[in-house]
């Protein structure tokens, strides 16, 4: 069993309960797991010194390894995020709008919206984040001990541990009704 990323302990209505998160290696790039992205191409050889005869109009690079690149094709992110109304959050438009020292235009947010795609595939290419999920492990007073559930694919570690947490709890729930319904059933000749 791999070793997870991160594990900690804590109490539910008195059942302990450990939160494992481990690096999702099962899941793939971002542009092919979710819809949203604009297109990258697949790994393509380049010579450094003629980026012309590689890269096509309108492609930047993504990631490089060795004599490598995947571009990202900033005309075609550009035209679907038009066509599908990509848009960018509050905290987003107001740092936007800082930038521009005005309020933005619509265009002005299409373009940030690809710009933060590119960015956040970039950053995926670059290990600056990885897929993640968390495996949780219950135990009972008694000290048995129940598998919970494990979920996988979340790109937001904050919001991941949100998942967790509910998740735990809700299971604990499930296990004292469980114990509560056996206890009742006991009692009964």
């Amino acid at each position: 069993m791999r070793t997870p990323l991160d594990a900690h302990t804590q109490e539910i209505n008195s059942y302990a309960v450990r939160i494992e998160i481990y690096q999702d290696e099962h899941h793939g790039p971002p542009w092919e797991e979710h819809d949203g992205h604009g297109p990258v191409s697949g790994w393509t050889y380049y010579n450094p010194s003629s980026w012309a005869s590689t890269k096509r109009p309108g492609q930047r690079v993504l990631s490089r390894d060795r004599h490598s690149a995947r571009f990202y094709d900033w005309q075609e992110a550009t035209k679907t995020a038009k066509r599908d109304r990509w848009g960018i959050g509050d905290e987003q438009k107001m740092d936007l709008a800082k930038r521009l020292k005005r309020n933005p235009t619509k265009g002005d947010i299409t373009a940030e919206a690809v710009r933060l795609d590119f960015e956040r595939l970039r950053a995926w290419c670059n290990d600056e984040w990885q897929w993640l999920g968390f495996r949780t492990t219950i135990t009972a007073p008694d000290g048995t001990e129940h598998d919970g559930d494990s979920y996988w694919g979340f790109d937001d570690p904050a919001y991941m541990m949100e998942e967790a947490q509910s998740n735990a709890e809700a299971f604990v729930a499930n296990l004292i009704k469980t114990a509560k319904a056996t206890e009742e059933a006991l009692c009964w000749p």
